[in-house]
């Protein structure tokens, strides 16, 4: 998954795009249960950090 136009260079026919974090977050939300665990990788400037604290329970 991809989000940010700094990722969007390096999107190949697998990725799913996502316009804003709060449409991350919703598509997240539909296909994450209570026992997942995922690992987010990216850096502070594309909001990853808000991303992480938006996914804690």
């Amino acid at each position: 998954m991809i989000y940010g136009k700094k990722g969007l260079k390096h999107i190949s026919d697998i990725g799913i795009k996502f316009s804003s974090k709060d449409k991350l977050l919703e598509y997240l939300n539909t296909k994450l249960t209570k026992d997942s665990i995922i690992l987010v990788k990216g850096s502070r400037s594309t909001g990853m950090d808000y991303i992480s604290d938006k996914l804690k329970v």
